[in-house]
């Protein structure tokens, strides 16, 4: 599925209706040998998910990660982390680099509506919560002593299953960037590590994407 998503940027058509839509996509009919992100398609999952558990995606996740790690500071679109904190980060945007290294740039407000591509990454968080999340991924599911996410799942998560980008590296960089779902394994002077980045340079990382801090 091509990476199209303008038509789902600030919908208020239900999401279910926008995958029902999908069946009129332009889809090549050859799989490329190649991993193409999509926002889309992870909301498709996000929606199937959520179809078979019988909930909405974000009650799903509230009740299956949020709450079992113990993630107070984190929660969905950027209307609840307003209310849930005077504290937190809001757009900004220059007309150029020169003006912004002037301090010229303009204070955005926050999107009101909410993302229809959400199970892409539409959540907020602050530091201390991502903490906790990182450490639960490396330790594969386990936090404080205790197994709260599925271990082989994580573990799936953080498996090759296809090649992400296999140009001109960095010599000290692994060969190929892989994906697994959801995370790009790459290496970087021997040292293993994974991230959630369409740069090509192994020292930027990211946890996710499209998250809004506080």
């Amino acid at each position: 599925m091509p990476n199209n998503n303008l038509y789902w940027y600030n919908s208020k058509v239900p999401r279910k209706d926008l995958v029902k839509r999908l069946r009129y996509a332009d889809v090549p009919r050859k799989l490329g040998v190649t991993a193409q992100y999509s926002n889309v398609m992870y909301s498709v999952a996000g929606e199937a998910a959520a179809n078979v558990a019988g909930t909405s995606y974000e009650t799903l996740v509230h009740d299956k990660v949020i709450r079992p790690l113990g993630l107070n500071n984190t929660g969905f679109t950027p209307m609840k982390m307003k209310r849930h904190s005077d504290n937190h980060a809001l757009p900004f945007r220059g007309v150029s680099y020169e003006a912004v290294e002037r301090g010229q740039f303009n204070i955005l407000p926050l999107n009101e509506i909410y993302m229809s591509t959400a199970p892409a990454g539409d959540i907020y968080s602050n530091v201390l919560d991502m903490v906790r999340w990182g450490k639960a991924i490396m330790d594969k599911g386990a936090l404080d002593g205790k197994q709260i996410l599925n271990e082989t799942s994580v573990e799936e998560t953080l498996n090759a299953h296809s090649i992400y980008f296999a140009g001109r590296r960095d010599p000290e960089a692994a060969p190929v960037l892989t994906y697994g779902f959801g995370w790009i394994q790459d290496s970087f002077k021997g040292q293993n590590f994974y991230r959630h980045s369409k740069c090509r340079r192994p020292f930027l990382f990211a946890l996710f994407c499209s998250f809004h801090f506080y």
